[in-house]
């Protein structure tokens, strides 16, 4: 951070407190904040950055509706999600006007805002928003893509949060037929919609179901990421459950006894990477503007 503020004292006085150049350097600076998690320092420099480029360059200029982003962003790691649907709305508004209604973009915008909207469980905007940008993937990118795939995964998680676990069901098996045509079923964006079905499934109490998708899950998330992956801690857990629920005792108490010990080892360790932790950062990252 240091040679940051010595960069920008020097750019201001080369520049002007007022140059793009300068509010560029200062939005950089809050994304490293944000990274670190100080967020209280953050917020001044990403709305000064936005002042900047508000004054010289238009608030219709995309650097402007990125600074933008980065600031809703930063409420929505606070967990401020009110204050984050107004600027994402704006975002998503200026995001459309730049690209076009039909952008891989633009669809990015409305999943982001999709997302806090599901935060805030006002699902039935959510879930026109999910639909909204799956229909904006389908035509940019094809039906049988990973955008896609990622589109009906996001439905199936906001109908799961509605309590609508049959939609759920749904929306979750189309995800995972994208995934296997375009990623394989050894993936671990295929295990993250089958522990997604697993839940919708345990919710019905289909248990029989949620075995296989569960137990199908960690195969995966084993193969992929090693025995001691955050990702086990849940599904593990789940899997024990519904396998006591078919009476499969043994089965469940070696599976609940896995999930202890994933849990033991990430806690020694400091935690770690899981599906959820790497999901939010990609819908909600900052961005640095080069």
């Amino acid at each position: 951070m240091a040679q940051y503020e010595r960069a920008l004292g020097i750019r201001e006085r080369q520049l002007g407190p007022e140059h793009p150049d300068v509010a560029t350097l200062v939005n950089n600076m809050a994304a490293l904040l944000a990274a670190q998690k100080k967020l209280a320092e953050a917020k001044p420099l990403y709305e000064r950055a936005m002042d900047i480029y508000a004054k010289r360059l238009g608030s219709e200029h995309p650097l402007f509706a990125t600074a933008l982003t980065n600031l809703a962003t930063m409420y929505r790691q606070m967990n401020d999600f009110q204050a984050a649907v107004p600027l994402y709305r704006l975002a998503l508004r200026l995001r459309a006007k730049h690209y076009g209604e039909v952008h891989l973009e633009v669809a990015a915008a409305t999943t982001v805002l999709a997302a806090v909207l599901r935060n805030l469980h006002r699902f039935d905007e959510a879930k026109a928003l999910y639909k909204k940008a799956l229909k904006t993937r389908e035509e940019c990118a094809g039906k049988i893509s990973r955008p896609v795939a990622t589109s009906f995964n996001n439905l199936g998680h906001c109908h799961k949060c509605a309590g609508e676990f049959e939609e759920g069901v749904v929306a979750y098996k189309r995800a995972l037929r994208i995934r296997e045509k375009v990623q394989g079923n050894d993936s671990v964006p295929y295990a993250k919609s089958l522990v997604g079905l697993g839940t919708c499934y345990m919710e019905l109490q289909k248990w029989t179901d949620a075995v296989d998708s569960y137990a199908q899950a960690v195969a995966i998330i084993e193969r992929s990421d090693g025995p001691d992956s955050t990702d086990l801690v849940r599904p593990l857990k789940d899997l024990a459950i519904a396998l006591s629920k078919l009476g499969r005792n043994k089965e469940a108490r070696e599976n609940r006894r896995k999930s202890v010990a994933v849990h033991r080892a990430i806690a020694r360790e400091g935690g770690g990477n899981s599906m959820m932790e790497t999901s939010l950062r990609a819908t909600s990252k900052t961005c640095v503007i080069s």
